[in-house]
């Protein structure tokens, strides 16, 4: 959904609060397509703190279907979000980053679908696991070792070590 932030930004001391539906579906980036379990509405809160300055607070939550990085299990993350931003229209700079890097503020629109894909972007887990003790899967057979063990011959060895081994194999 696109708001137009215009009115907000030229009364000075205007508060805008609006509950707007989230619609995506699924989050989509490089490392793949995750499914959106659950979610709610986001809530602005738009202030116009001085002149073409807005304060705008938004709170959301969601659940997205991600798999596990071990044993690839889908695991339901949530998401939750209070975010803070302050936009100044007339030097064209916000607190953290530039308007212009912003692909969610287009002029004096703002997209919330983008808004929301960005602050997902950016806290985006380094790690997602089923459980803190998930044993994987293993790497010959593909066999979740949480829920069965494998006959696979299950070597650890440094993968620097991988031509070394070769040589001895050709002896």
């Amino acid at each position: 959904m696109i708001i137009n932030l215009k009115d907000i930004q030229i009364i000075e001391g205007k508060i805008v609060k609006q509950c707007i539906p989230l619609e995506m579906d699924g989050f989509h980036c490089r490392l793949g397509a995750f499914p959106v379990l659950r979610k709610r509405n986001i809530n602005f809160t738009f202030t116009n703190i001085s002149m073409n300055k807005i304060l705008a607070e938004a709170d959301w939550k969601m659940t997205l279907g991600i798999p596990c990085d071990r044993c690839l299990t889908r695991v339901e993350k949530d998401f939750s979000f209070h975010t803070m931003r302050k936009w100044d229209f007339i030097n064209n700079k916000e607190e953290e980053e530039s308007l212009l890097e912003a692909d969610y503020l287009d002029g004096h629109f703002l997209d919330t679908e983008k808004f929301v894909y960005h602050e997902l972007l950016c806290n985006w887990p380094m790690k997602v696991l089923c459980r803190e003790d998930c044993k994987g899967i293993c790497k010959k057979c593909g066999m979740d070792w949480n829920k069965n063990s494998c006959q696979c011959e299950q070597e650890e060895l440094d993968p620097r070590m991988s031509v070394i081994k070769s040589l001895f194999k050709q002896c």
